[in-house]
């Protein structure tokens, strides 16, 4: 060059360029608008952009390089210029150590993109959700990653001190303050009591916990005890209800729960003042259990909102003391008994207590094997009760006598917004002008 190049600085703006607008790429970018080719007989068409190998990069760009490559043995970014930390986070290997990561990286992009490359565009469709909540995609990526490490774990894996049990513990800590939810399709390790305790003591604002403990494919190499929850487990859980100041969604479907260890869940439940949505669908709770449930249900300082007994083999005894509880409880908006075989009488029990209830909005009597009888209960419900705003009895056998009378009782009511009664023997055009009906006053309550 021959001469003193005088002295430039790089002003924060031009961090914010893609391609680093120094000086010299000014230079290089005229002479590429000038060079380019310009596609045959289209002017004014642009010509594509040029490799980013045509331009020297800033002196801004090497050191982001440089940065991201050995970002683990880096100092903290956090208090340099804004732009630059974005320029080295978006050059972050998405397969760096959350343990480096996690406490020093807190960029959104970042985590989105940790994400997608983890995880297929279906396996995120339903975190997208959470991603728009309070600690977004870095609260999807620590959620799903716990989720993924617990459900690998085993018994053989856990024994007390073992070094797989004090990782366990390590990466709980680390998650700690993102983890809002914990759905664990399948578990298939049996924590013992306190370690059980101190997974709850140190994910303090766990607030929604899905478990169901079984097994996947298990093939040739089926026992039965890989498959639900154990008594101790249960009791470990009593425990955690009792004292846990956080929890308001509990789920524990098909977890070959029965009466006796229901009644064990029962002791911690009836002392918990959280909990606002309780799922046990897809059990064996059957008429014990369901006794033992409604000593929750007529509890008082009710904080219950929505209960799922579905699939639980509650009969007749079962239904009138749910029935029999339904008239105190005052708190319970949905109840979902469907796939329960209380029969036609069973069912009039559970309605004859939704009389005086003026709380519950949704509920679920799907195959049952209702009748006339429920019907007519039904239809004495529906003309004084203007809470309820969806009915499931799909399933059942009210004939076309049960159609008409509910048909009746439809019209009178004023509150009911949804009702099915498919596959339950109602005429066709009965049903047409029930569906019709409850469309049309939907449409005006919008």
């Amino acid at each position: 060059f021959g001469e003193t190049t005088p002295k430039m600085t790089v002003p924060a703006s031009a961090v914010r360029q893609a391609g680093g607008t120094n000086f010299m790429h000014k230079i290089r970018q005229r002479e590429w608008d000038v060079k380019r080719p310009r596609p045959a007989g289209k002017p004014g068409a642009s010509a594509p952009p040029p490799m980013q190998s045509y331009f020297t990069p800033s002196l801004v760009e090497i050191c982001a390089e440089a940065i991201a490559a050995d970002f683990p043995n880096q100092p903290p970014i956090d208090n340099i210029d804004e732009d630059l930390q974005l320029m080295i986070i978006e050059r972050l290997s998405t397969s760096l150590s959350i343990e480096v990561t996690v406490p020093r990286v807190h960029d959104q992009g970042f985590w989105c993109k940790v994400c997608e490359a983890r995880w297929s565009s279906g396996q995120l469709a339903q975190a997208k959700h959470t991603a728009t909540e309070e600690g977004g995609w870095k609260r999807v990526y620590m959620e799903k990653n716990l989720e993924e490490y617990l459900g690998a774990l085993t018994d053989e894996q856990l024994p007390s001190h073992s070094p797989v049990l004090l990782e366990l513990k390590k990466l709980l800590r680390l998650s700690a303050p993102w983890i809002r939810k914990q759905h664990i399709q399948r578990l298939k390790c049996h924590l013992e009591a306190d370690d059980f305790y101190e997974f709850f003591e140190i994910l303090k604002e766990l607030s929604d916990l899905r478990i169901t403990y079984g097994v996947l494919n298990s093939g040739m190499n089926f026992e039965a005890r890989m498959y639900g929850i154990r008594p101790a487990d249960c009791l470990a859980m009593a425990h955690v209800l009792r004292i846990n100041k956080t929890l308001t969604k509990l789920s524990l479907p098909e977890n070959q729960i029965d009466s006796d260890k229901l009644k064990a869940l029962i002791t911690g439940l009836v002392k918990n003042f959280t909990l606002t949505d309780l799922d046990l669908s897809h059990n064996k709770i059957a008429d014990a259990g369901a006794k033992a449930m409604a000593t929750l249900l007529v509890r008082k300082s009710q904080t219950l909102r929505r209960l799922n007994l579905q699939d639980n083999n509650i009969r007749l005894e079962g239904a009138r003391v749910i029935g029999k509880s339904l008239v105190i409880n005052d708190s319970l908006e949905m109840l979902n008994l469907r796939l329960n075989r209380m029969g036609d009488e069973g069912g009039k029990a559970i309605l004859e207590g939704m009389q005086d209830n003026t709380m519950l909005k949704e509920l679920n009597l799907a195959n049952n094997e209702l009748a006339v009888e429920s019907a007519r209960t039904l239809a004495e419900v529906l003309r004084c009760n203007s809470t309820l705003t969806n009915l499931d009895v799909a399933g059942n056998a009210f004939g076309e006598v049960g159609g008409t009378i509910l048909l009746d009782a439809v019209e009178a009511n004023k509150g009911l917004l949804s009702m099915d009664v498919r596959m339950s023997g109602v005429k066709e055009e009965d049903r047409y002008v029930i569906v019709d009906a409850l469309k049309k006053r939907m449409e005006k309550s919008l």
